[in-house]
C-alpha cells in the first residue's frame, strides 16, 4: 500500500460551503493545500505551499492542539497550536514519538 496526497478538501466542498453560507464566512482558496494525512473520521491535515502552515479541516474532533481558524466556520478550519509551519509540526510530531518510544 503506497502514500497519497492530494489537493483541496476532497468530498467535503457541500459542507463548507453550506457552513460557510451558514455562518455568512467568506470561502478560503484551499484548492491548493496538500493533504498529507486522513483520519478515519475524514478529517484532513494539509500544507499551505504558499504560507507553509500546517491546517486541519475537520468536521468534529476532540483534539487539544487545535484552534478553530479566524474567519472561518467552526468544524471546518483549524489551526495548530505551537506548530505553525510545516517544518514545526513535524518536529513537534517526531518529539512526541520519541517520547512515546522511551
Amino acid at each position: 500500500m503506497g502514500a497519497e496526497c492530494s489537493r483541496g478538501i476532497g468530498d467535503w466542498d457541500y459542507y463548507y460551503d453550506t457552513m460557510c453560507a451558514d455562518e455568512n464566512c467568506d470561502q478560503i482558496d484551499f484548492s491548493h493545500f496538500l493533504v498529507f494525512a486522513q483520519e478515519a473520521n475524514g478529517a484532513l491535515t494539509m500544507y499551505d505551499p504558499y504560507t507553509k502552515k500546517v491546517l486541519l479541516f475537520s468536521h468534529d474532533h476532540s483534539f487539544d492542539n487545535v484552534d478553530f481558524m479566524k474567519n472561518q466556520p467552526r468544524y471546518t478550519f483549524h489551526t495548530f497550536k505551537e506548530a505553525d509551519t510545516f517544518i514545526d509540526y513535524v518536529e513537534r510530531l517526531a518529539a512526541q514519538w520519541l517520547d512515546a518510544t522511551k
